[in-house]
Order: C-alpha cells, then sequence, then structure tokens
C-alpha cells in the first residue's frame, strides 16, 4: 500500500502523473495531445454551449482549480444505466468531430479518475488500516458456517410445525364458526317459532273480536291492546323468519306466519275502519263517507277510547300498521273503503252537470230575491230554467265537482291527514293523499268527466285547467309531507318537529313537545326500516310526484295554444294587411276596453289587466297593444305555456315592425293605386287608405262631419294631390306611434308582466322576459322613425312637385302675345308650398320639431331641385325656339326682303316680336324676368315655413339659375 503512494499514478513523480493534468483542467501539459494545434483552432476554440463543464462534476477545490470548460456531450448522460452508445456518440458528433469528442471523453475520464484519487486520499489512513482489521474475516466466517447451518434447519422444523398448527386452529374455528350459525339458525328458528305461537295464542282473542261485529273488540280497551301486541309480535316474528336458515323448518313456519298476518292485516283494516269511524263522530259527521263501515259497530260507545294511553285510536292503529309493515295495506284500503266510492259515484259528467245547474239555479233565485225582495219573485222562479243563460260547459261540470272534491277532502281526509302529520314516524311512512286520494281522483276524472280535457272550444280548456289546477293543490295541500324528528343520544325522540316544516302551536313549550314525542304506544315496537324512514324522512310534494306528471300530460296544451294563436293573430293580421287607418275618436283608449280579459266560463270574474293605449294615432298600434294585453290575459295564459306565449309576444312586435317597413317602402302605396280608386269605381276610402273615421260606411268620425263631407273628402283624396297627402299623413301618424312605442311600450309590458299573480313567473324570468321583450321593442322600432319622417318629406314633395307644372305655360304666356313684361310672381307659385303647409299644421306637432324641421328641408330641397330642373328646361326651351325662328326669319329675308339680311332680321322682329337676346322687352327677357320673380317668392314662402334658407344649397342653385340667365 506504502508502494502506491509514490507511484506515479499518484502524483509521486514522473510526467506520466502529469499528462492527466491537460491545458482543460488546468495543467500544461499536452502528453495526451489535446492541446494540439489542430484542436486549438480558431474553429474549435469557442466553447459549446450546451455541453457540460469540463472536471466533472466532482473535485472540490482542485476540480475547481482544473478549470470549467464545457464538454461537446452531457456527462450526466453517462451515468444512466440505460445508455445507448451509439446514440451517445452520434449526439456528441453533431456538435463536435470525433477527434474533439475522443479526447471530450479521455479528459472526462481524467477528470474521475482525479476525482477518486482525491477521495481516496481524504480519508487514506483509514483505507490503509481496512487491511489488518479485516484479516481475521476468513476463518471467522468458516468456524461459524455449520452452527448458523444447524440454526436454519431448526428454524425452518419450526416454520412447518406452525403452519401445521395455524392450519389446525382454522379448521377448528371454521367448525366453530359453522356450529355458531347452526345454533344461530335454531335460536332464530326456536324465536320464531315461540314468537308464532305467542301470535297465534293471540289470533283466537282477535277472532272473536271479529265475531262479536267489531264493538266487542274495543270493550274495556283490550281488543285495541291485543291488536297492538299482535301487530309488534307479528313484526318481530316477520324479522326472525327472515333471519332462518333455509331447509324445512323454515319452510314450515312460513304458512304460519301467512296466517298470521293475514288475521292482523284483516283485524287492522277492522279497527281502522272503526277508528275512522270514530273520528267522523266526533267531528260531528255522523259517519259519513270517511266511516267506510267497521262490522256494524258502534262508533259512538263510550268504551271505544276508555284503555290506557293518551294518542287517539287512530293513531294508534296507523302505528300499529307502520310497526307491522303493513303501511301499504292501510293505504289501500283507505282507497277502496272511502275514496273510491266517492270518486266513482260522484265524479261523473252527467251528476256534475246536474248539481251545475242546481248551482245555476240557486245563484239566480238569490240574485232574483235581492233584487225584488218579493217572495212572489222568488216563488215564480223557483223550478223555471233560464233559457237566456249560456248552455252549461264541461267546465261548470267540473267546477262543481271541484266543490265535491273540497267538502269530501275536508270531510274524509283532512282528520286522517292532520293525525299523521302531526307524528314524525307517521309522516315519514304514509302518504294518503299522494297514494290513495289522488290516483283515485285522477282515474276518476279521467274515466267519468273526459270531456274536461277536450281543447276544442279554448275558453272551456282554460277554465277546466285552472279548476283541475286548483283540485291538484287543494289535495297536495292535505297531502302528508314528513318530518324529520331530532333524537337523543340514545335514540329516543326528544322534539318532533313540526309537520311541514311549520311553526309549532302557540302556547307548546319545549318539555310539553319533548314529552308528547318521547312516549310511544303501548306494545309498539318499531323495526329497523321505520326507524330508517322517519330519520331520513325530506318533504315530498305531489306537484312534483310522476302522478302529478302523468295528470299533466292529460291536457293536449300545443293544441290549446294553437287555437289561442290563431284567436290573436287573425284579427291582428286583419289590420295589418292594409293601409292605416287613424282611430276613431270615438274608439276605446284602453285595450281592455276592446278585449280584455274576459269573465271565467265558470261565471268568476277574472282579474282584469291591461296595456294603455292612449295616444296611439292608428289602429294597427292599439291592434298591437291589444294583442299583447290579450296574450297575457288570465283567461288566455297558462304558465306551462309560458315560452310560448313569451315568443308570441315578441313575434307580434315584429310583425308590427315589417308592417311599417314595408309600408314605408311603398307597399301601401301600391295597394292604394292598385285599388282602382273612385274611378275604377273602387271604395274611396279603400283606394287611398282614408282613415276610417272619414269612411262613409262607419258614419262620422268627429262631431258635425255629415256623411256627405266624409264622402266628398273620400273623393278629393283619390286625387294624385290627395294619395300624397293620405301617404305623408300616415308616415307621419306612424312616426308618432313608433316614438311612443318604442319609449313606452316595453315599460307598460314590464308593469303588466309584474302585476301578473297569475303569470306564476320568479323574478329571474320575469327579468328575462322583460329584457327580450325591450330587446323586441325598442331599438327596432325606433330605427323605422327615419324611414317614417323620408316617407312623409318624400310624399309631400311629389305633392309640392306637381304644383310645379304651370311652369311650362309661362313660355306660351309671353311668346307671341305682346305682353308687357312682369311685375309680380305667377299665381300658382304661393300654392306650391301649399301641401308642405297643410302638412305642418296637421302633423307637426305630433311629429316633433326636429322630425318637423327635417320633414320641411327635404320637403324644400326636393321642390328646389326639381324647380331648378324645370326652369333649366324652360329656359333651354326659350332659347332653342328663338334661335330657330331667327334662322328661319334670317332665310326669308336674304331671299326676297329688299335691303338684304339686316332688313329681314328687322322683318322677323317685327313679325314675331322677338328681339335679339338682353333686351327687357323680348320674349326671354321677360321669361327670365318672371322666373326671378317666381323663385324670389318661392324663397320668401320658405321662410315662412321656418326653413334656413342658407342650409338648402338647392334653393341657392336655383337663384343662380334664374340670375344668371
Amino acid at each position: 500500500m506504502a508502494s502506491l503512494s509514490t507511484s506515479p499514478r499518484y502524483d509521486g513523480g514522473g510526467s506520466a502523473g502529469r499528462s492527466n493534468a491537460s491545458f482543460r483542467y488546468g495543467g500544461i501539459g499536452s502528453a495526451s495531445g489535446i492541446g494540439s494545434p489542430r484542436l486549438s483552432s480558431p474553429r474549435f476554440a469557442r466553447p459549446l454551449e450546451f455541453g457540460t463543464p469540463r472536471g466533472g462534476g466532482g473535485g472540490g477545490d482542485k476540480a475547481a482549480g482544473r478549470g470549467t470548460q464545457t464538454l461537446c456531450f452531457d456527462a450526466a448522460a453517462l451515468e444512466d444505466p440505460a445508455l445507448d452508445i451509439p446514440t451517445f456518440v452520434a449526439s456528441a458528433r453533431s456538435v463536435a468531430p470525433l477527434p474533439a469528442v475522443r479526447a471530450d471523453l479521455a479528459a472526462h475520464a481524467a477528470a474521475l479518475t482525479a476525482d477518486l484519487i482525491d477521495t481516496m486520499a481524504a480519508d487514506f489512513h483509514t483505507f490503509v488500516a481496512i487491511g489488518p482489521a479485516t484479516a481475521d474475516a476468513g476463518p471467522a466466517a468458516t468456524a461459524a458456517a455449520p452452527g448458523l447451518a444447524a440454526l436454519g434447519d431448526v428454524l425452518a422444523a419450526r416454520a412447518t410445525a406452525l403452519t401445521a398448527d395455524a392450519a389446525e386452529l382454522g379448521a377448528a374455528l371454521d367448525a366453530r364458526r359453522a356450529a355458531a350459525a347452526r345454533v344461530a339458525g335454531l335460536e332464530a328458528l326456536t324465536a320464531a317459532s315461540a314468537l308464532l305461537r305467542q301470535c297465534e295464542a293471540l289470533v283466537p282473542s282477535a277472532a272473536a273480536g271479529d265475531r262479536g261485529g267489531g264493538g266487542v273488540a274495543w270493550r274495556g280497551g283490550g281488543g285495541l291492546r291485543s291488536l297492538e301486541r299482535l301487530a309488534a309480535l307479528y313484526a318481530h316474528a316477520a324479522e326472525r323468519v327472515g333471519h332462518c336458515p333455509p331447509g324445512r323448518a323454515a319452510t314450515r313456519l312460513r304458512p304460519r306466519l301467512a296466517s298470521v298476518r293475514e288475521v292482523v292485516e284483516r283485524r287492522l283494516g277492522a279497527a281502522f275502519r272503526l277508528a275512522l269511524a270514530h273520528v267522523s263522530a266526533e267531528s260531528g259527521d255522523g259517519g259519513g263517507s270517511g266511516g267506510g263501515g267497521g262490522g256494524g259497530g258502534n262508533p259512538t260507545d263510550p268504551d271505544f277510547d276508555a284503555d290506557d294511553g293518551d294518542d287517539p285510536p287512530l293513531a294508534r292503529v296507523l302505528n300499529a300498521y307502520l310497526v307491522a309493515g303493513m303501511v301499504p295495506a292501510a293505504e289501500a284500503q283507505f282507497r277502496s273503503d272511502v275514496v273510491r266510492p266517492f270518486a266513482t259515484r260522484r265524479l261523473q259528467m252527467a251528476a256534475m252537470m246536474a248539481a251545475a245547474e242546481r248551482r245555476r239555479a240557486a245563484v239566480a233565485r238569490d240574485s232574483v230575491g235581492s233584487s225584488d225582495g218579493g217572495s212572489r219573485s222568488r216563488s215564480s222562479s223557483t223550478g223555471a230554467k233560464d233559457d237566456s243563460a249560456p248552455p252549461l260547459t264541461p267546465a261548470d261540470a267540473l267546477a262543481a265537482a271541484e266543490q265535491e272534491v273540497l267538502a269530501f277532502l275536508g270531510d274524509s281526509v283532512v282528520p286522517l291527514t292532520s293525525l299523521v302529520s302531526a307524528s314524525p314516524p307517521l309522516a315519514a311512512a304514509f302518504d294518503f293523499a299522494g297514494r290513495a286520494v289522488w290516483p283515485e281522483l285522477d282515474a276518476a276524472l279521467a274515466s267519468g268527466m273526459g270531456a274536461v280535457f277536450a281543447p276544442g272550444i279554448p275558453d272551456v280548456f282554460h277554465a277546466c285547467y285552472g279548476t283541475a289546477s286548483r283540485i291538484l293543490a287543494a289535495v297536495d295541500a292535505v297531502a302528508v309531507v314528513g318530518c324529520a324528528s331530532a333524537q337523543g343520544s340514545h335514540g329516543e325522540v326528544v322534539a318532533a318537529a313540526p309537520p311541514c316544516g311549520g311553526d309549532a302551536p302557540a302556547g307548546t313549550t319545549d318539555a310539553d313537545t319533548a314529552a308528547a314525542g318521547a312516549v310511544d304506544p303501548p306494545f309498539v315496537v318499531p323495526s329497523a326500516a321505520a326507524a330508517a324512514a322517519a330519520a331520513t324522512a325530506a318533504p315530498v310534494s305531489l306537484m312534483a310526484s310522476p302522478a302529478a306528471a302523468a295528470f299533466a300530460r292529460r291536457w293536449n296544451l300545443p293544441v290549446y295554444f294553437q287555437l289561442r294563436f290563431q284567436e290573436i293573430t287573425t284579427p291582428y293580421d286583419a289590420v295589418l294587411s292594409g293601409r292605416p287607418a287613424v282611430v276613431a275618436s270615438s274608439a276605446p283608449t284602453d285595450a281592455a276596453a276592446t278585449t280584455g280579459a274576459t269573465a271565467a266560463v265558470s261565471g268568476k270574474a277574472s282579474p282584469q289587466l291591461s296595456l294603455s293605449a292612449d295616444g296611439y294615432r292608428l289602429t294597427a298600434s292599439v291592434a298591437l297593444v291589444d294583442a299583447l294585453a290579450r296574450t297575457w290575459a288570465p283567461d288566455v295564459y297558462l304558465r306551462p305555456l309560458a315560452h310560448r306565449f313569451g315568443r308570441l309576444a315578441l313575434q307580434l312586435v315584429s310583425r308590427y315592425a315589417t308592417w311599417a317597413d314595408k309600408g314605408l317602402a311603398g307597399e301601401w302605396a301600391a295597394a292604394g293605386s292598385s285599388s282602382g280608386g273612385v274611378a275604377a269605381g273602387g271604395s274611396p276610402a279603400k283606394a287611398v287608405g282614408t282613415p276610417a273615421a272619414l269612411s262613409p260606411a262607419s258614419g262620422t268620425g268627429r262631431p258635425g262631419v255629415s256623411a256627405a263631407t266624409a264622402t266628398a273628402a273620400a273623393a278629393a283624396a283619390a286625387t294624385p294631390a290627395g294619395m300624397a297627402a293620405a301617404d305623408a299623413a300616415d308616415a307621419a301618424l306612424l312616426h308618432a306611434d313608433l316614438s311612443l312605442l318604442a319609449s313606452r311600450l316595453a315599460g307598460d309590458v314590464a308593469a303588466l308582466t309584474a302585476h301578473a299573480s297569475h303569470l306564476d313567473l320568479g323574478a329571474p324570468a320575469i327579468e328575462a322576459l322583460n329584457t327580450a321583450f325591450a330587446a323586441a321593442a325598442g331599438p327596432p322600432l325606433d330605427a323605422l322613425r327615419p324611414a317614417a319622417v323620408a316617407a312623409a318629406a318624400t310624399a309631400i314633395g311629389r305633392a309640392c312637385g306637381d304644383g310645379l307644372a304651370p311652369l311650362r305655360g309661362i313660355l306660351a304666356t309671353y311668346r307671341m302675345a305682346n305682353r308687357p313684361a312682369p311685375s309680380g310672381p305667377s299665381r300658382f307659385v304661393g300654392g306650391v308650398l301649399r301641401p308642405l303647409r297643410a302638412f305642418l299644421g296637421d302633423h307637426g306637432g305630433s311629429l316633433g320639431a326636429d322630425a318637423t324641421a327635417e320633414v320641411a328641408s327635404r320637403v324644400v330641397a326636393t321642390v328646389a331641385g326639381r324647380y331648378h330642373a324645370m326652369a333649366t328646361e324652360l329656359l333651354a326651351n326659350v332659347q332653342r325656339s328663338e334661335d330657330t325662328l331667327r334662322r328661319l326669319n334670317l332665310g326669308r329675308g336674304g331671299a326676297g326682303v329688299p335691303g338684304g339680311a339686316a332688313a329681314g332680321t328687322a322683318a322677323a322682329a317685327a313679325a314675331t316680336d322677338v328681339a335679339p337676346p338682353g333686351g327687357a322687352n323680348t320674349t326671354m327677357g321677360k321669361i327670365e324676368l318672371q322666373l326671378r320673380l317666381d323663385v324670389a317668392k318661392f324663397t320668401d314662402d320658405v321662410r315662412g315655413l321656418g326653413v334656413d334658407v342658407e342650409a338648402v344649397p338647392e334653393i341657392a342653385t336655383l337663384a343662380a339659375c334664374v340670375a344668371g340667365s
């Protein structure tokens, strides 16, 4: 070992030890050839970027002193056991030539060797002392080998013995468990047999109660206590029999258990009938429909509830049902004995029609008696049929059935469900309203009164649907809602929650509630299933049950909506099928006055909801408001169709916007011209869209306007000027209605939906509906107002432009007439803007200042442009005519007139009164002067309308045209 420390490898001397300390690791030698000129060239002078520092990861300060230049490969990859050598070499050669890779590998190996040497030198003395310390390890191991082998044999034998013992112990435990199971089975058989014997011992006394006619079983309370004990014993016996192992013994027990169950169910049924009769008697019903019989027992027997215990007999019977696990049997018996007789006997169309007729006759007698106050009138109306009354409908029959059902629920169902709701265990198990009452009522309505589901007459269908919904809600109101009870640490009931999550009765203390809930009926031991049901009970709603969903599917709501859709849209489309018509002054200003919510078929007046139609000028706008009010009317709307009625409301607004858009685009004018007008024999009102107030067929729309005057006005409206005025009036009235609809309709509908409780929509749904309607009724309608202004301006501009027709006669006025020069404007100029002046006087107030100014500016610009075109054409015609005459006269003068061309020109001027241009007394001069006077008058009229002349460039162009001529 000492010689190693002085060897050249451990830096003991010589050049070989220096060969590993190349320049890359801080040395100065080049024995390995790494420092060759080729590798030191500029090509390899730059260190590789992705490699690791040369010198590896160890070496401490010495390694750091050897340098940190970068290798051409990842040194950490060499430590991976799954290193792929060819891939590694190829990766290194992709960034450096093979000699450089070889040199870097050699340098890295040298660095690792140096690190190893440094590590060994750091603890060299300990390394050197390892040899003497372990010199005797070999002989010691050889000496201990035989003993260790013997110990291994002993341990293996002990392990084999332990395995055998464990197997034997497992077999013994299996045999013991099997024996325990057989013992448990025998014990279960024994216990079940004993319980069955106790039940069979009680059966004769119960049977004696049966033979005694029911009343004997209650005498002294022994019969009810025996029945409770029998139910509890049967429940335990059934549980024990369920735990019995299969075999002949268990098979023989099951028929006995079935016999006991039959007796228990029969006795509970008899007790249930008698208890119901007792409740009816206590409520003063005298054993009405809820009694159901009871073997002829006397429900008023004073010994009925004379036994021990504070619970009413009906509650004890129901607890016995619960303990025995026969809850469905109790509900089925109540359904067959109480509900079914009522439903099949009373809920029939003929019986309910007769009841409805009696109700109507009673109401008629009461109304006659209250109005006359005499017995003679009352007696005369008795038995008399009112022929003026509308015929009875299925809605009337269903309304009568509703009264019958409400009376039945109050007399026969509410006493039972109230008692059940007062006990959380009973409330968690029983649902008489949902599983006994409603199925029978639903079946009876479907079979005996199926006509109420027919959607042929919408009003009758709506009334029937509302009545049926109230019946379902009434049954749901008396349904038992399970309420979990609070339990103490030992499982006892310490406080019972009020039924349906309500508050406890006033004056009830916590001690009273705990005392009332902690006492169980005698001999009642709730089973595990009953306790679990009571602990996990959750509120149950009949409205959310599958039975209610099946009942809702009986109503053909899509057909009803289609009928209502046609009922609402047919008159609405009829109004929108033609030109706009003005609302007559005597027409109602409230949509409720035209349709509104009519009285329900059953005779009960429904709440009135309306949308205000004040301020609307067109019948189409009133028809829109009326249709919207009808859409949400209480006698039309149904909650399951809320999404369809909401879509219908949006469609009504969209239909109005489409009608207005197409009409402003020219559809109204085309419809008016195609009707033939007065000349074709058509009605003047229909031909030009005369407001309905002026139609001869409808009389006078304003006080003091006769039919002859209206006819004359309609005939005048059939002229082109009248048609243009009608188009402008339609556009102006539509603009006013659009402004009002865009600003008010969404708010009116929001107010209606906010106060309409019959919509039965939550706040988010109402908000979404109002948002959608505001988006449909606000911007789309407001966007049509500029088109209405443009349409009005176009129509008035067309009428004013027709007033410029006399302009063409100026040439005939002054040509060859020898008239003096004009001194004033033409008479027609004052009437050019008369249509605009009349329009602004009639509709300026309804349009608003901005729209009025825009209409006036548009009309003036249009008329001025047309005036300019006609004046230009007139001057051009005059110039061409004069040029032609001059050429003709010059030709004649040169051919035969003495004096030559000059004489011919003078003769032509004298013959035609045409002088060369520029003379004030020439035809051209007179016409130019007339045009300047007319344009000045036109400009003054424009200023008189309040239009800024400087803001209309067409007027300046016109003035320049006549001034520069």
